[in-house]
């Protein structure tokens, strides 16, 4: 796109991992360090807090980990397959133990 500059002050990660909502799924496509874009069917709102967590196979050898995240909602849009939202992070951990006595 002629004229565009980009805003973002981190690298974008294009990865689509499954996330899983409160009251629902979605898929992430982008994720940075501060923030992540996701689609899900989930109605969310501009403002609205959102928590999600994702697993993360083999992080640590013969081990998986789930990421837990909290965020805001920064945008809320339409896509051809649900609902985009791009969310700022607030905060995340992680829920094995054994990973996090290692990190």
């Amino acid at each position: 796109m002629q004229g565009f500059d980009e805003k973002r002050k981190t690298m974008r990660f294009h990865m689509n991992l499954p996330i899983e909502l409160k009251n629902g799924k979605g898929v992430t496509s982008d994720i940075r360090t501060k923030g992540v874009y996701f689609e899900t069917d989930q109605p969310l709102s501009v403002g609205e807090p959102v928590e999600f967590s994702m697993a993360m196979l083999y992080a640590v050898a013969g081990s998986s980990v789930r990421l837990r995240c909290q965020g805001t909602v920064l945008r809320v849009e339409p896509t051809s397959s649900g609902i985009g939202v791009a969310a700022a992070l607030t905060s995340h951990s992680f829920e094995n133990s054994n990973f996090a006595a290692q990190a």
